[in-house]
């Protein structure tokens, strides 16, 4: 399961004690979002890129893949 692996990437990353994440979502259905909503609490920001989950509010950064290919 991706969102489990991105769980358990990002579980590692909060206790290392990193000062924030660029995240690409994994996005293979719903999943549990736990581990995003514990960044927020733990106030340690996150942005994602190309992509993002549906009701976890954070800024996000996005690509035009078609336009960019030319």
């Amino acid at each position: 399961n991706k969102v489990a692996n991105e769980k358990r990437i990002v579980d590692s990353m909060i206790k290392r004690g990193v000062d924030g994440i660029t995240l690409v979502p994994a996005r293979d259905g719903e999943g549990d979002l736990r581990h995003l909503y514990e960044l927020q609490e733990l106030k340690i920001p996150f942005v994602f890129i190309t992509s993002r989950y549906q009701g976890i509010k954070a800024d996000t950064v996005m690509t035009d893949l078609e336009r960019a290919t030319y």
